[in-house]
């Protein structure tokens, strides 16, 4: 599977390996996108650091649904965890505009942040459980081949390879 396909399309299956490299890119994207978007609020404003911040998250949340759906696929499941993941990231996101135009009282963001956090967290561990650990269904299913099967398996026929001839001397 190429980069492209792994990030810029939810058809298909993907095993655990993928899942974990595609999932550590985009969580490097997403704080990226945070360093920037603070960074910005720095030099420019609040306002423009949450724009900033709301406008990176969008594109990081479809690479995130595409790698997330396409392991809910390998476990023959529909991808309701990759809805979750944008549904949780919309929420974020519409959090950064309205903390960017509307000035709140400081419990209540401070509280809504604690919310986010802690119900991004609970997202992250059953990703983690139920797509980071668990072996995807063995075989063909309704959303593909076995992506794990395709390997080649290694070779052990007792052979010496052609680099080792010297050694089996």
């Amino acid at each position: 599977m190429t980069v492209g396909q792994l990030f810029f399309s939810s058809r298909g299956r993907i095993g655990r390996t993928q899942w974990w490299i595609g999932i550590v890119a985009v969580f490097v994207l997403y704080v990226s996108g945070q360093l920037v978007g603070t960074m910005v609020h720095h030099w420019d404003s609040f306002a423009a650091g949450q724009f900033m911040r709301a406008a990176l998250k969008v594109p990081v949340l479809y690479l995130a649904y595409c790698v997330v759906a396409k392991r809910c696929h390998d476990c023959d499941e529909r991808p309701i965890w990759a809805l979750a993941v944008v549904a949780l990231g919309g929420l974020e996101v519409a959090w950064s505009v309205a903390e960017a135009v509307r000035q709140f009282d400081k419990a209540f963001i401070i509280n809504t942040h604690l919310a986010l956090l802690a119900a991004r967290s609970a997202l992250v561990s059953v990703l983690v459980v139920l797509l980071g650990y668990r072996r995807g269904t063995v075989g063909d299913n309704r959303y593909g081949p076995d992506p794990v099967a395709h390997r080649a398996p290694p070779q052990s026929d007792g052979q010496v390879s052609s680099g080792d001839s010297n050694a089996a001397r």
